[in-house]
């Protein structure tokens, strides 16, 4: 009973007694054996734009194996820029999961968006007829009802979320494996075997997005080292306190750097608050969408963010990339990777927590003043 990822002792119960119950019955019709000819793909990865990153590492290794297969994905509208002019992908089915909408909705309207996205993209996928479904998302709201009604052949996900009697392979969940490591114990059935170092996040900019990058570098007319504070994420929860972020500013400052903060619209007049020196400093919230934003953190000498998209992101530049990680989530499974990244994570006993905190988010009050005369 410990393989699902529910805190809620009630829903392990019912999550447990539903898939002993039906279990014996879904078996005996649901496929076993890998096709022997695959030549359509579907992954499924309804999550939000930072897993979206995550995923864009398995692409290649599928298209390796399988160089004649067509690869599709099913995946919120959201994260649909993150994988625009990928080589690797054909088609993109929109489906709005509830659990993962961020939209400005009451929870009606995203319940009935989720429905109404689900059942125009199933007639699509049932047309497809794809030899492999894989399910990369491990909680609720991971689509795997796909893996029966999508007329899909052979399917492959983790039965963490309930429901893994719907799969051909459910896959044993591991404790304490990156996430990354979770897509490659679902790539080994159908003959990819890679370690974690091969997976390579990919981003495929445009010309526009590189030479917006340069002209707003350029515009900052300094001759100082570039650090970027991004500190807002999809879920502030995640975020330090306003005064911490003051702190940082100063030091910043007072060490030479030009600072520039940058975010979506929507997290301007948090910028504003952080905002509290007048020189050597720059609010850039929304002024990039993603892939320019990507292309800028390239041009930078130093990035300070935190869970969220920003610190994947900065993960897949060469530049120095300093951390504040919440409790909200496991470190061991969503921490960014790469040789440029160091993650800043105080322990909390609830760890991770969802959201719902004993400790008045203790896990968040960094000691920004010793990490950064560290770090700078």
């Amino acid at each position: 009973m410990g393989k699902y990822l529910t805190k809620s002792l009630f829903k392990v119960f019912l999550l447990y007694l539903i898939d002993t119950l039906f279990k014996p019955i879904f078996s005996i019709f649901i496929n076993k054996k890998v096709p022997k000819s695959i030549k359509k793909i579907l992954i499924v990865k309804p999550d939000h734009l930072g897993d979206m990153i995550l995923t864009t590492s398995i692409f290649k290794h599928l298209k390796d194996k399988y160089n004649e297969a067509l690869i599709d994905i099913v995946c919120g509208e959201w994260a649909l820029p993150i994988i625009e002019n990928n080589p690797y992908i054909r088609h993109k089915f929109v489906i709005n999961v509830a659990f993962a909408n961020r939209k400005n909705l009451s929870k009606i309207k995203k319940i009935f968006e989720s429905i109404k996205t689900y059942f125009s993209s199933l007639i699509k996928i049932r047309k497809e007829k794809y030899d492999i479904g894989l399910f990369l998302r491990s909680r609720r709201g991971n689509l795997i009802s796909l893996a029966l009604l999508g007329n899909i052949k052979y399917t492959i996900g983790h039965g963490t979320a309930g429901f893994g009697f719907l799969l051909s392979n459910e896959v044993k969940w591991e404790k304490g494996k990156h996430e990354l490591e979770h897509y490659l114990e679902l790539l080994k059935p159908i003959g990819i075997e890679k370690a974690i170092i091969d997976l390579k996040p990919q981003l495929f900019t445009k010309e526009e997005d590189i030479a917006k990058a340069k002209e707003f570098y350029n515009s900052l007319n300094t001759t100082s080292k570039i650090a970027i504070l991004h500190p807002g994420a999809g879920n502030m929860v995640k975020t330090i306190s306003i005064d911490r972020w003051q702190k940082v500013l100063e030091i910043l400052i007072s060490n030479g750097y030009y600072v520039v903060i940058t975010g979506s619209k929507s997290e301007e007049n948090f910028a504003k608050r952080i905002a509290t020196k007048e020189e050597n400093l720059t609010i850039a919230t929304g002024v990039f969408d993603i892939k320019s934003l990507f292309e800028f953190f390239k041009l930078a000498d130093l990035i300070i963010t935190v869970d969220s998209l920003s610190a994947h992101l900065a993960a897949m530049t060469e530049v120095k990339t300093l951390v504040f990680y919440s409790g909200v989530s496991d470190i061991n499974q969503w921490r960014a990777v790469g040789s440029n990244i160091t993650n800043f994570k105080i322990y909390c006993p609830d760890s991770p927590c969802e959201m719902k905190c004993r400790y008045d988010y203790a896990c968040m009050k960094f000691d920004v003043e010793e990490i950064l005369k560290q770090e700078l």
